[in-house]
């Protein structure tokens, strides 16, 4: 009895994207994500990003950032459920966010 090989159509797959060059491929992203980046050496307006508003460059979110780093390090260690509630989700996330008008209501 030969060997079964269950996942062989996914190479078979793979194969046909690449031959009609429809395989995904790395970009590099030479430079900060702002509305209009260069990535892979050409200048483009940056569509796909979550920084279409430039928010992540703004000196105040920068500050924000560091401040936060300094007082509960880099990363979010796990989900919630698992890892807790930081006092930060509990406080708002931050300062900026009590600076921000309130929610409308329609």
């Amino acid at each position: 009895m030969g060997t079964r090989d269950p996942t062989s159509w996914m190479r078979a797959e793979y194969e046909s994207l690449r031959a009609q060059s429809l395989d995904w491929k790395l970009r590099v992203l030479q430079g900060p994500s702002a509305p209009r980046s260069r990535v892979d050496g050409k200048d483009v307006i940056m569509l796909c990003s979550n920084n279409y508003l430039n928010l992540s460059n703004h000196p105040k979110v920068k500050r924000a950032a560091r401040e936060a780093i300094r007082t509960h390090g880099a990363g979010s260690g796990s989900v919630r459920p698992i890892a807790s509630t930081s006092t930060r989700s509990l406080n708002g996330g931050s300062r900026a966010s009590s600076d921000a008008r309130p929610p409308c209501s329609t």
